[in-house]
């Protein structure tokens, strides 16, 4: 930093000065750590007229949760070594004509202010800046090292090198030697490593192939979503701040993603709202059922598998009709030799379903009809397997709504009850140990299933129809949740509604010294 009066910087930079506020960030996770921050958003609004001219990415649960498979795949033994670099966002240079719009100072009153010669925490091109550094030491490192290199991933400042041969664990000594060499400080106080390790808040057993949450990050989550559910109150920051982080968790938990789309719509609806907030039953009850995942030890996970099993045991079509006063669902499983070996269609009461006339008449909701009948057909024959057991079954399902295989790609919908029957769906997977592929097709080619909606039984043999009854099916989730449903919907579309708050008046403009 250098420090200047406000005269000469002015003759420095001319208009080019926004002098930012300092802030005090005190990190209670790591004894008390205080960070100072360069408020560039607010007032000064530096940071509103950053544009980076590329997008920065970085590797996340989803890169780990696809390295995870293709290990265990190849059978690879992985050791890990996780390295921390010291003050990354101060260790590059700004250009000497902007550094005017990094100035700050420590009280009104002084005549000097000080100019941030280097990158700054609370600047938003830090990272964009760091980002390309760090690329070009890693892709240096990677020449010098061959064929032989580990798999480095770096978020930000955190760098983790994976060796799954004994010229990978080589490498890792190595990567960590060049790089030192090249002038990336680490701190090697913080260096560790092994078979099981914690990067970012992610939680990974390499000997069994796992990814979940970090202990304190699963336990802050627990804490949080109990309280919220427990005290039924919030605001709706304190809500969003949880949220935020709730949903970068569900990155690494694939099966507890589709309870998070509820959550997501109250928050938009409640945004900008000021004051206390009552939480709806219905998100105090999936608060709750996530207070009791995370307590049990439901945050590791094996991943997805990299690819879709050559054999499947089981394969339906489904689809579903609906007229201005009822609803149909019908679906059908089929043999490998292409016959069918079983097949329902049951028509869908109100008495059991009244969010059939939530948008007046059930063809509104047709998406949510065809995903209850995908539904009810992976629970007629879904295999069932105990939860010890590694054995995994296939599921592949075949609708003709392209919708439905979107959101079950995600695993996530904000729309009810689409969400609901995603979480029940999810819940029914998972503790049968099973992966289902939802794939779309067209309509002429499930007239089958569409002849099963509309009663026309004649290419089905009737000793092979199975009867479904809604009262009788046991559900994991669905009933619970279906409580409250429609209370949270109704809400949910009066906060909508709701004329949103004004928003804050500008600050008059009384020097030069403000933004430019």
């Amino acid at each position: 930093m250098e420090k200047l009066t406000i005269a000469e910087a002015k003759e420095r930079y001319g208009d080019r000065i926004a002098i930012s506020s300092l802030a005090v960030l005190v990190e209670e996770n790591h004894n008390g750590k205080k960070r100072v921050i360069h408020d560039a958003t607010h007032g000064t609004k530096v940071n509103n007229r950053i544009r980076c001219r590329d997008k920065t990415r970085s590797p996340s649960a989803r890169d780990k949760q696809y390295l995870l498979a293709y290990f265990q795949k190849n059978r690879c033994s992985v050791f890990s070594l996780v390295g921390d670099i010291s003050k990354a966002h101060r260790r590059f240079l700004h250009a000497p004509e902007e550094r005017g719009l990094l100035a700050c100072r420590i009280l009104e009153s002084d005549q000097f202010i000080y100019i941030n010669r280097v990158g700054t925490f609370g600047l938003a091109c830090a990272s964009y800046w760091w980002g390309r550094i760090a690329g070009a030491g890693i892709r240096l490192t990677h020449e010098l090292l061959g064929p032989t290199m580990p798999v480095e991933l770096l978020f930000a400042d955190d760098l983790e090198a994976l060796g799954a041969s004994a010229g990978g664990r080589r490498g890792i000594t190595l990567a960590f030697l060049y790089m030192s060499v090249l002038g990336f400080p680490f701190k090697w106080a913080k260096q560790r490593g092994g078979l099981r390790v914690e990067w970012i808040g992610l939680y990974t057993d390499y000997a069994t192939y796992k990814l979940g949450l970090s202990p304190k990050r699963a336990q802050w989550m627990h804490d949080w979503v109990l309280g919220l559910a427990t005290s039924g109150v919030t605001t709706a920051r304190n809500f969003e701040q949880g949220l935020g982080r709730l949903g970068f968790a569900s990155l690494a938990l694939t099966w507890e993603r589709p309870f998070l789309g509820p959550l997501y719509n109250w928050s938009a609806a409640v945004r900008n709202k000021t004051g206390s907030l009552r939480i709806p039953a219905m998100l105090r009850t999936i608060l709750r059922f996530l207070a009791r995942r995370f307590a049990t030890g439901g945050d590791l996970q094996s991943p997805p598998p990299l690819e879709r099993s050559l054999r499947n045991d089981l394969v339906f079509y489904t689809d579903a009709k609906a007229t201005e006063s009822s609803a149909w669902i019908g679906g059908f499983k089929q043999g490998s030799d292409g016959k069918v070996t079983a097949w329902f269609s049951e028509e869908i009461s109100s008495s059991w379903a009244p969010w059939l006339h939530l948008k007046r008449d059930p063809k509104r909701i047709i998406a949510a009809l065809e995903l209850l009948a995908s539904l009810v057909a992976v629970k007629l024959w879904m295999p069932h397997t105990s939860e010890a057991s590694d054995a995994t079954c296939w599921i592949r399902g075949n609708t003709d709504n392209q919708s439905n295989t979107y959101a079950i790609s995600r695993w996530m919908s904000t729309k009810f009850p689409l969400t609901v029957f995603i979480m029940e769906l999810s819940e029914s997977l998972r503790l049968s140990r099973c992966n289902l592929t939802l794939d779309w097709i067209p309509r002429e080619s499930n007239q089958l299933a569409d002849d099963l909606t509309n009663e026309k039984f004649d290419h089905f043999e009737q000793e092979d129809r199975v009867r479904w009854d809604p009262t009788q099916q046991s559900w994991h989730v669905l009933d619970e949740f279906m409580l409250h449903a429609n209370s949270f919907h109704t809400e949910m579309t009066k906060r909508k509604s709701e004329p949103q708050a004004p928003p804050a008046k500008k600050r008059k403009k009384t020097s030069s010294l403000e933004p430019w």
